[in-house]
């Protein structure tokens, strides 16, 4: 819970995990597809996709997802070798990077051909979507609810990631926050030019104090 002041008012943002979040894999366009497979169907992927990478993944109460370089050069390296059959090298080119059996490349994201823009952004690119696809597979997902005075004011969710600074929420809930605040000053003090445009208006037309409205 993160209690903040402004123009003298004081708010209480409430940050809540997001139960039921959407999946942007699915909902979202350009952000490429994750394939989860055994060692043979990741090679044919990275055959058919050759701008594939690979992921490692570990899992121990969760899931941790990790862009392996190395393994996706050797993946690269090794259907060359299989597709070229070449005569300078006999044997396929040796392992590095991603062991199989102790460190697997079980995860392949393909990116979406249409959307990939800089080749050479490749890897920054999937970094940046692999954490996502991390938060996405532990429901690392948050929302918001503001309030004053215990008055709900504003809520929204669907921020993936626990930093809520780093994802957005904070900025999004201060930002509502503030708004709301300078809506009802700004209305507090159209009242009040209301109220005194009326009272001028009765002192010059001498209504007795019995024909006034109340304020």
């Amino acid at each position: 819970m993160i209690k903040r002041t402004y123009k003298g008012v004081q708010y209480t943002i409430e940050p809540q995990p997001d139960h039921d979040p959407i999946n942007p894999f699915e909902d979202w366009d350009g952000m490429g597809e994750f394939f989860w497979a055994d060692r043979h169907d990741l090679f044919n992927l990275m055959r058919e996709n050759p701008n594939s990478i690979a992921v490692d993944v570990y899992e121990h109460s969760g899931y941790a997802l990790t862009v392996n370089q190395a393994g996706t050069d050797y993946m690269r390296e090794l259907v060359k070798w299989e597709d070229e059959e070449i005569e300078d090298h006999p044997s396929p080119p040796p392992r590095r990077g991603c062991e199989f059996d102790t460190s697997p490349c079980r995860l392949l994201w393909v990116p979406d051909a249409e959307h990939l823009k800089n080749p050479e952004q490749l890897y920054e690119i999937a970094e940046s979507y692999t954490k996502l696809y991390d938060q996405v597979l532990n429901g690392d997902c948050y929302g918001f609810v503001t309030t004053i005075d215990d008055e709900e004011i504003d809520s929204c969710w669907g921020f993936w990631g626990w930093n809520h600074e780093e994802s957005g929420l904070l900025e999004h809930a201060i930002s509502g926050a503030e708004c709301e605040i300078n809506h009802r000053i700004e209305k507090a003090r159209q009242s009040r030019v209301k109220q005194y445009e009326y009272i001028k208006k009765c002192i010059r037309n001498r209504v007795p104090l019995i024909y006034r409205e109340e304020l």
